[in-house]
Formats: structure tokens, C-alpha cells, sequence
């Protein structure tokens, strides 16, 4: 009776560490499904949303487009190029919009829009001119000269730029 019983216990023991070992495998499974794929660029724009993950997201969506825009020689109009920027210019102007107090960000958000020299931009780099206490210069800096960068058609270009052109005054 005593083997018995001794192989019941253990028994019972086994199939409680089997049990834990199981629902940590799992736990883990599900955990490790949350986050987006490093090379997933529409993964990684969704990632932005949380200012836990915004910086690393903000990284990989810099690698993954810097190496689009390597591979296609730095032609921004390459279709894979624009395929990129189609999915993560969005999020990025949201982000930047929806969270101005997010500055080590914010600054990194605008060397990527350098980088993508994107219209689509234009409401970051605007919000990124209109000084604020939480931001320094240097926002405005990297909106300034991303403007500068940008090719805007001239049916587009405001009044003040047109006249600047025509090195002309305009009232």
C-alpha cells in the first residue's frame, strides 16, 4: 500500500509541474505574439500608439525604411520606397500631433520625415514650428529644414514663397 501510495503522490506532483510548465508556455506564447514583427512596417507604425514601445518602433521604422530607400539607390519614388512610406508617414505625423510632450521622440520623428521628404508630413512639421514649452529649437530646426527639402509643386506653394521667387514684393 505504501508504493501506492508514494506513486500517486508523485504522480500528482508531476502532473502539477507539467501543469505550471504548460501555462507558462503559453503566458510566454501570448506575450511574445503582442508585439509586432522588427521588420513589419505596418507592425511597427501600430506600435507608435504606445509611448512604452514608441522609441524602439520609431527605430525599426527608421532601419526599415533607411534600407528601402538603400536598396533602391535612394530613389524615394521607387515603388518599394513608397510602398514604406504609404504605411508609416501616417502614424508618424499622428504621433507627433497627438504627443507633443514626447520631445527625445518628437526629434527623432522629424529626422525620419527629413529622410522620407514626404507632403504627407506637412501637419508635423507645422506643429513642429508652432513653439510650445515643452519643445526646444531644435523641433522647429528639423521642421525648417525638412521644408526646405521638400518638392512642393507650385500650385501648392503659398503666397509668401511665390513672392520670394518673383524676388518681388507682395502685399
Amino acid at each position: 500500500m505504501k508504493g501506492k501510495s508514494m506513486r500517486n503522490v508523485s504522480s500528482a506532483r508531476w502532473r502539477g509541474v507539467s501543469t505550471i510548465w504548460l501555462v507558462g508556455v503559453v503566458v510566454l506564447s501570448i506575450l511574445a505574439g503582442c508585439h509586432a514583427d522588427a521588420d513589419d512596417p505596418a507592425g511597427q507604425a501600430k506600435e507608435l500608439a504606445d509611448p512604452v514601445r514608441r522609441e524602439n518602433a520609431i527605430a525599426n521604422l527608421t532601419r526599415i525604411y533607411s534600407k528601402s530607400l538603400s536598396d533602391a539607390k535612394g530613389n524615394r519614388e521607387a515603388s518599394k520606397v513608397k510602398a514604406v512610406a504609404d504605411v508609416i508617414v501616417g502614424p508618424l505625423v499622428q504621433t507627433y500631433v497627438e504627443h507633443p510632450e514626447d520631445n527625445r521622440n518628437g526629434r527623432l520623428i522629424l529626422d525620419l520625415l527629413f529622410e522620407m521628404r514626404d507632403l504627407r508630413s506637412v501637419p508635423a512639421l507645422e506643429k513642429a514650428l508652432d513653439w510650445r514649452p515643452e519643445v526646444n529649437e531644435e523641433h522647429a530646426i528639423r521642421a525648417a529644414r525638412t521644408i526646405y527639402a521638400l518638392d512642393i509643386p507650385d500650385s501648392e506653394k503659398g503666397q509668401a514663397h511665390r513672392c520670394d521667387q518673383q524676388k518681388r514684393s507682395c502685399d
